[in-house]
Parts: C-alpha cells; sequence; structure tokens
C-alpha cells in the first residue's frame, strides 16, 4: 500500500483561508494580540498562518529551530495543551525569556496532528500580559484544534486516495499487459492446437505417403455423394483401379517410390469430370476416383478412354522408368432404380477384382458379381460358425534347433475341413481374414487354443513355445495385449510361451499401426519374430533397436540354395549379421540333406521343413515331444 508523505502534502487554499478567518475570529474573542498556527518543518517550526494585528510580533514564513526550547515545541514533545500565564512569574519559563520577544507573556497552545498520528504543528494564542485564560478559552481552542484535524483528516485522505488511485493504475496497466501476454499465449497456444486437430484429422482421413483420401474417408464422402445426387437426378460413378505390380514396386523400389508413381497417376489424370470428384487411395497398392455427372451428360467413354491412356504411359522413378500394370472396376449409381447405394465403393473394388481374375482392363459390376459376393459372403458365415463350433483344427510343424537336432518351438497352421465346402485353402482364409470381425475371431481362437496347447506341452518340455502368425488386421486390435496377457494369466504361464510371428511386408506397411501392439507385447515377454524376411523392407538398423528378437528367412532362399550363388552369399552375409546382432534365425522349406549341412556351418541356426517334419496333429506332435525328452541326440541322425 502507497504511504502518505506528509511533509509534502499542502493545503489547499480554501482551507487555507478557513484557518486564517478562524485566526482573526479567534484573536478577537478572546482579547489576544496573537493566535496563530506552525507547522513542523524537519528541524524547525515555521509560522504557517496568523492573525494580521499590528500588535502581533510575529510574521508568516519566519521559523523557530528545534531545540530552543519554547513553547510550541514543548506542546509538540508533550503532546498535550500547554498553558503558561505569565512565562516572567513562571520559573520554568524564565530562563528562556530572551528568546522570545518582550511584549509575549502568556501563552495557550495544543498540538495538531495528521490522521496517521504524525505531528502537523500546534495551534496556539499568545498574549502580552498575564493570561489564566479561562475554561471557555480552552474549551473553544479544543474546537478549533478538532476542526483542524478534520481539514488535515480530509487533506490526508484524499492525497492517500490519489496515491492509492495511481498504484492501481499501474497495477491495472501492469495486469493488462500480463492479460494482453497470457492472451497472445492463449492465442498460440489455441492457434497451434487447432493446427494440431487440423494435422490429426488429416492424418485420419488421408494417406499419409500420398495426400489422398483414405479408405475411410473416402466411402464416407462418396456415400453422401450418392445421396445428394439422388436428390437431383444424378449420378454417381465410381472408378477403382488397382495396380497389380503395386506390390511389386514396393518390394523392388521402396514404398516411397510407389507413392510417387501414385501421385503421377493423379496428376496425369487430373479432373476426370466437369462436376465434383473425390480421389482416394482406399488401399496401398489403389487409386480410385468418385465422380458426380448429370445423367444427361455422362461421358463415361471418354473417362475410361482417357483411364487407359495414362494407365499405358511409363512413369519416372528414381532408377529410371517403370509400367503399371493397371485392372480398372466402375460402378454406376442408378437413383431411379432405388438401388442400394452405400456399396458403391465395395462394387468398383469388386468388379476391379474380377478384371484381375479375368484379364480384362475394365469390368463394370453387374448383377453376377453380385451373385459372387453373395457366395463370399456364405463362405464367410461358414467361417465364423467353424470358429465358434470350433471346427477349425490347428497343425504344428517343429521349429528344430541344428546344432542337436531338439525341438524348443513349433509354428502352427490351420486346416477347414467344411462339410459343404470341403477343404478350404490357407490362401483363401486368408483372404477372408482381411475383414476386421473375422480376423478377430480367428485371432482370439487361434491364441487362446496355442495358450491351452502349451501349457499341456510345458509339462514335457518347461521352455516350450507355440509361435502364431497373426496379420495386421489382427495385430491393429486395440486390446489385443491386455487380451493376451489375461488368458496367460488364467493359463497360470509367462509371456515367452507365446511366439507371434509379422511378416516382413505386413510390418512395413503397417508400421505406425503395429508399433504400440509390439512394444505392449514386448513387455509381457512374448516372443517376437520378423517372418518372410529377405525382400528387403527391414534395414539391419531397424532391426537392432526393434522389438523382434527371432527372424523366419525367406523359403524361396532355401530353394535356391543349391542352384544359385547369388542366394548362398547373400544368405551367407545374412546369417553373419543375424548373429552379429544376437537375434535367432529359423530356414524355413529345407528339404534336403545338403540344405541342412551347409546351414551347418552358421552357429545355432533353427530350421523347419520337410527334411524334418511337416505340419502334424497336437497328439503326432506330442509323440515327438516324449520321444526328444527320453532321447536326447541329434535328430540328424534319425532322420533319414
Amino acid at each position: 500500500m502507497a504511504r502518505v508523505d506528509t511533509q509534502q502534502l499542502e493545503v489547499p487554499n480554501k482551507i487555507y483561508s478557513s484557518w486564517q478567518d478562524m485566526l482573526e475570529n479567534l484573536a478577537q474573542f478572546t482579547h489576544v494580540p496573537v493566535s496563530m498556527i506552525n507547522r513542523l518543518n524537519q528541524n524547525q517550526l515555521d509560522v504557517y498562518c496568523c492573525n494580521h494585528s499590528i500588535k502581533n510580533p510575529f510574521k508568516m514564513g519566519e521559523s523557530f529551530p528545534l531545540g530552543g526550547h519554547h513553547f510550541c515545541e514543548t506542546t509538540l514533545k508533550n503532546n498535550a495543551i500547554l498553558v503558561v500565564a505569565d512565562r516572567f512569574q513562571d520559573p520554568q519559563w524564565q530562563p528562556i525569556s530572551t528568546s522570545l520577544p518582550n511584549n509575549i507573556v502568556a501563552y495557550l497552545g495544543v498540538p495538531l496532528h495528521w490522521p496517521n498520528g504524525t505531528p502537523f504543528g500546534t495551534l496556539s494564542i499568545l498574549d502580552s500580559k498575564t493570561n489564566h485564560f479561562k475554561i471557555v478559552i480552552r474549551e473553544l481552542l479544543a474546537i478549533f484544534k478538532d476542526s483542524i484535524e478534520a481539514q488535515l483528516t480530509v487533506i490526508y485522505q484524499n492525497q492517500k486516495l490519489k496515491l492509492v488511485n495511481k498504484e492501481l493504475q499501474t497495477r491495472i496497466q501492469n495486469r493488462t499487459v500480463e492479460l494482453a501476454n497470457l492472451s497472445y499465449q492463449l492465442d498460440k497456444e489455441c492457434n497451434k492446437r487447432k493446427q494440431l486437430e487440423r494435422e490429426i484429422h488429416y492424418q485420419l482421413h488421408h494417406d499419409t505417403g500420398s495426400g489422398l483420401l483414405n479408405a475411410k474417408a473416402w466411402e464416407i464422402e462418396s456415400n453422401r455423394m450418392v445421396n445428394q445426387a439422388d436428390l437431383f437426378n444424378q449420378e454417381v460413378a465410381v472408378f477403382y483401379l488397382g495396380i497389380s505390380n503395386g506390390q511389386r514396386i514396393q518390394i523392388d523400389m521402396g514404398a516411397d517410390t510407389l507413392d510417387k508413381i501414385i501421385k503421377q497417376l493423379k496428376d496425369k489424370l487430373g479432373q476426370l469430370s466437369p462436376h465434383r470428384q473425390l480421389c482416394a487411395r482406399p488401399r496401398s497398392n489403389d487409386i480410385a476416383f468418385t465422380l458426380l455427372s448429370n445423367s444427361t451428360s455422362k461421358n463415361y467413354d471418354t473417362i475410361i478412354q482417357q483411364i487407359m491412356e495414362v494407365t499405358s504411359q511409363d512413369f519416372d522413378v528414381n532408377n529410371g522408368k517403370v509400367r503399371l500394370q493397371v485392372y480398372v472396376g466402375v460402378s454406376i449409381s442408378h437413383p431411379q432404380h432405388n438401388q442400394q447405394n452405400l456399396a458403391l465403393t465395395v462394387q468398383a473394388y469388386q468388379a476391379m477384382q474380377h478384371a484381375r481374375e479375368s484379364g480384362k482392363r475394365i469390368v463394370f459390376f453387374d448383377d453376377n458379381q453380385a451373385e459372387h459376393n453373395t457366395r463370399l459372403n456364405r463362405l464367410e458365415s461358414y467361417f465364423i460358425e467353424s470358429i465358434r463350433d470350433k471346427a477349425i483344427k490347428l497343425f504344428y510343424q517343429p521349429q528344430i534347433e541344428l546344432e542337436n537336432g531338439q525341438c524348443h518351438s513349433a509354428s502352427t497352421s490351420i486346416r477347414w475341413d467344411h462339410p459343404i465346402l470341403g477343404n478350404v485353402s490357407e490362401l483363401s482364409i486368408s483372404q477372408l481374414c482381411d475383414q476386421p470381425e473375422i480376423a478377430d475371431a480367428l485371432c482370439h481362437f487361434l491364441l487362446r487354443k496355442s495358450i491351452y496347447q502349451v501349457k499341456q506341452w510345458r509339462s514335457i518340455k518347461p521352455q516350450f513355445r507355440v509361435a502364431i502368425k497373426l496379420n495386421a488386421c489382427q495385430l491393429a486390435s486395440k486390446h489385443l495385449a491386455e487380451s493376451i496377457h489375461q488368458w496367460l494369466k488364467e493359463a497360470n504361464l509367462a509371456g515367452d510361451a507365446l511366439e507371434i510371428e509379422v511378416s516382413e511386408k505386413q510390418l512395413f506397411a503397417n508400421e505406425a499401426t503395429l508399433q504400440s501392439t509390439l512394444e505392449h507385447l514386448s513387455k509381457l515377454s512374448v516372443a517376437l519374430t520378423l517372418c518372410d524376411f529377405g525382400h528387403g523392407h527391414a534395414s539391419f538398423s531397424y532391426l537392432k533397436h526393434s522389438p523382434f528378437r527371432r527372424i523366419k528367412i525367406d523359403k524361396s532362399f532355401i530353394d535356391n540354395l543349391q542352384h544359385s550363388s547369388e542366394d548362398r552369399s547373400f544368405l551367407h552375409s545374412l546369417m553373419q549379421i543375424t548373429t552379429k546382432l544376437g537375434l535367432d534365425t529359423v530356414l524355413t522349406g529345407v528339404e534336403t540333406k545338403e540344405q541342412e549341412q551347409w546351414l551347418l556351418q552358421f552357429d545355432g541356426p533353427f530350421a523347419e521343413g520337410k527334411r524334418y517334419h511337416g505340419p502334424m496333429t497336437r497328439k503326432d506332435f506330442a509323440q515327438i515331444l516324449h520321444q526328444q525328452r527320453d532321447i536326447n541326440q541329434p535328430h540328424s541322425n534319425h532322420s533319414q
């Protein structure tokens, strides 16, 4: 709080004039020559205001140094009324008689104070003759004292208010500056947050490699376009372009190259319709267009011709040029036929699949494909039903440690023999697992079945584990790690009883999505294996810092081992590097003794293949574990 310096306070003219009038009246009423107000000024007392009598020996501005032992100073020191009837007769004042004018004999004075207790000065009357100052005079002086101090209070409070107001203004100004800075910072944070929200929204709805709409956003926007087109008797056409050699481009040249080709393709095709157009990348190897057109001004032939011409051109890549193998599926809405338009994007995709299977470059969706889709839906229903009824069988293939022929783990595969469909291939089952619902159902079935089985086999071999291969759709499940943890806990098993295999291609096509699940599984001590390894997706620097502790080398390298020196050199280098990185290596597809002998030169690899055992039932597999427990010797001596 601001402090008032009373020495610096000035008495306003109006108040000063009232004091002057008061002193004139006081002198006349009391019949004295002198009435005055003295003000303390540091080390002296100044005559601040006095009556204008010719008998008054004191003048305005006259000063009395403190320490002189005169009447006013004594009044201030004692802080009380001082009455001197005759200074010449009073022993206390006789010694200082020379310090006062000779015509001053008697004195009556009271101290004056500011409201904070600080001395202001004195109010006094002086007489030239002996005067005992009656009670009524003393009371009148006290009244005048109260009046003066009341006015001093007004002066003091007014100054205090000014100081407080000034301080408040300063604080308000400072606070305003602070608020302005805070507002600026908040605006910056809000802008950052809005920008981040825009980026998140963009990433949720766009493919990161090409910047085009992703599958989910494309389907939503296409459905919205169809619904709006129905109201105005317009048509919506979807052109779905599948690049059949896109996967090979990714493997040989990298995902970035395919991203650039997709962008080039989009730019070369440009605006296919004079009306609204959507462009999307629903899958890594595909690009799709949704076009709005008036029913009276359709020009699909021109669009198809343009697509055929552009997709037949060469596309620039880092190492030269590449030509695409493109198949096109087309689906067109017909609002007047009251068809179900919500599946337009799916119909175009299915038409593209049909084009690829039939070898035609372009196919329009028709009712025959709808029948094919019905059969596919029936297949999906049968598969879900078989999972629910536990009619899916698991087969197990030993993974052999070449150094001693022991089996410490097994990879799983599934068999589906349906009473109506017959024996369904693993490829067909793999295609069914592109559907999240089916993928999750099969994933849960495989994991629970494997956990139950490995618990039994660990009573034979305590460190045994079962390997299960999961696709990206299955691994992307938010609660997968949590479910595995719960099932292992229920079975009283450690995490190392399970091994999860992820294909190299699936991992790097969905790395950002799968990273969190892989980290959670690693924390549970679940063994992670990168399988189908060797096609160039994974760098060794990635493996060094990844959660994978095991790799399975693709069967194609073993197949060509005896015929390709290039594959032998590559495999030799690969085995040396993985050994230095401390990774276990599993070689798949070992079928001959020559292949086994060549692999024995390396330190501790594992192998699986017909050289040892093919996939077998759990009963047959248990017999192998019992035999190995009883006979501890290299398996190669018995594998003739």
